[in-house]
């Protein structure tokens, strides 16, 4: 690896863990610390540095980014840089207004979080929510004409609960309700503490008894997927969940590219060269362009593109597939 060609694409700016749900799979709400929290203008003056970095899309995400009085100012600041700024969102505070001082501010990629359809999605992320979310998709979707940047897209949790049903759920929200593509998740104990994590993992966790039976439906769903490309996670994605769910380390051939181009910055200001990897940097001790051509940094991407980490499969590897 040549580490001249370490270049920043992608930021995830998780701007708040506050929350206004509670989902079974998460406890981002348990961990949050207001203390330390970075200011409006800090934010902004990191949006800045990112800009001048050479990143291209802004991910901002929380907890739940709507939760901020000043998210419109946010991306506004964002998209005025000639960043795409994207919204990581549960959907269920954005009603037809927010939608259009959204859209107003400059965001032009919306995933929103669905877990299947109305009962089940309501198990595990409350009662009611269904229906808010799939209303502010739809808003979303009405403006496409109008946006033709506008990309809506839906991320779903991959678990015991729905895994049964990924297939048909996707064909729901692709040929009915109409959104661009699906990202696909398998669950992961990371985003909850390690005592609820052994309280609920049977919950979401697919056993080793159930792993032929959920070969058979990530085929099903791998086979769909080649039938709409470009609207799922890739086939080659797609059937190497089993292995995640059986516990087998999953990497890319060539090792997982994703830290060349890819930084996520907590609330605190805290630098992670994945979500996966150790803190780097702090934005509030250090500029961004010393985090990013920092020995950590550089480290950290040869360990990766080596193979020597953890491996997982986040939605972001479809990309590198």
């Amino acid at each position: 690896m040549v580490l001249e060609d370490i270049h920043l694409k992608r930021v995830n700016f998780m701007v708040t863990t506050t929350c206004n749900l509670h989902c079974r799979m998460c406890d981002v709400p348990e961990f949050n610390n207001r203390e330390n929290n970075l200011t409006l203008e800090k934010i902004k003056e990191i949006i800045w540095q990112a800009a001048q970095a050479g990143a291209e899309i802004l991910e901002i995400s929380g907890g739940e980014p709507m939760m901020r009085k000043d998210i419109y100012e946010i991306i506004a600041f964002a998209a005025s840089l000639k960043l795409k700024v994207m919204m990581v969102s549960n959907g269920v505070l954005i009603g037809p207004s927010e939608v259009q001082k959204l859209l107003e501010a400059g965001v032009s990629l919306i995933p929103m979080s669905l877990e299947g359809p109305e009962e089940l999605n309501d198990k595990i992320r409350g009662k009611g929510n269904f229906k808010k979310t799939l209303s502010a998709i739809k808003s979303f979707l009405a403006n496409s004409t109008k946006i033709p940047e506008l990309q809506v897209s839906v991320g779903i949790t991959l678990s015991r609960h729905n895994y049964k049903i990924v297939r048909t759920f996707s064909k729901y929200l692709l040929e009915d309700v109409g959104v661009h593509c699906i990202t696909i998740n398998p669950f992961t104990g990371t985003m909850m503490s390690q005592e609820n994590f052994k309280a609920r993992k049977d919950e979401f966790i697919i056993p080793e008894e159930l792993i032929p039976d959920l070969i058979f439906e990530m085929e099903q769903l791998a086979q769909y997927s080649e039938s709409r490309p470009g609207k799922l996670p890739s086939p080659r994605y797609i059937r190497r969940i089993p292995e995640y769910f059986d516990g087998n380390k999953i990497l890319p051939s060539g090792g997982c590219g994703m830290p060349l181009t890819f930084i996520g910055i907590s609330p605190q200001g805290l630098v992670f060269p994945c979500w996966h990897g150790p803190v780097i940097g702090d934005l509030k001790k250090s500029v961004l362009s010393e985090i990013l051509a920092s020995t950590a940094r550089k480290e950290y991407v040869e360990k990766a593109l080596s193979g020597d980490c953890p491996g997982c499969l986040s939605s972001c590897y479809s990309e590198i597939f």
